[in-house]
């Protein structure tokens, strides 16, 4: 196997990665903000909706997996700063978005959700941790 097509193949991989992590966090706040298409109803319920595009472990994974597919699948690739600067980026709006969606929800009807959601939020805050310790080990 030629290691410099691996290499590149890893790049373009990540990249791809970050970009549906983009629209996944997109589609989330098209919900948020009841643009039209995300079904309407009261503010609760654009939280409801919102908080598994903004905070469920999907959109959590891809930009983790796009920094170590980077990072750990051999050799760093060129831009592993940019790959990673890209997901720390998209994981802080993301993670502050669904906040904002799990905050609204409150008052909404469905306990249930909001305990999972901690769940969820305790996911991102752990892949948030991750991408910022590559950051910062890929910096010194």
């Amino acid at each position: 196997m030629d290691l410099s097509d691996f290499r590149q193949a890893r790049e373009y991989a990540a990249w791809l990665l970050l970009a549906a992590a983009v629209i996944v966090v997109g589609m989330g706040l098209w919900f948020l903000l009841g643009l039209p298409g995300s079904g309407g109803g009261t503010l609760a319920d654009h939280g409801f909706a919102a908080a598994p595009d903004l905070i469920g472990v999907t959109v959590t994974l891809l930009p983790v997996a796009a920094v170590l597919l980077a990072a750990l699948g051999g050799p760093a690739v060129g831009s592993l700063r940019q790959i990673t600067l890209y997901a720390v980026v998209v994981q802080v709006v993301a993670l502050i978005l669904g906040v904002i969606a799990w905050l609204i929800t409150f008052g909404g009807g469905n306990g249930w959700f909001t305990v999972g959601t901690i769940s969820n939020l305790a996911v991102a805050v752990a892949g948030l941790l991750l991408t910022l310790a590559v950051l910062r080990s890929r910096a010194r």
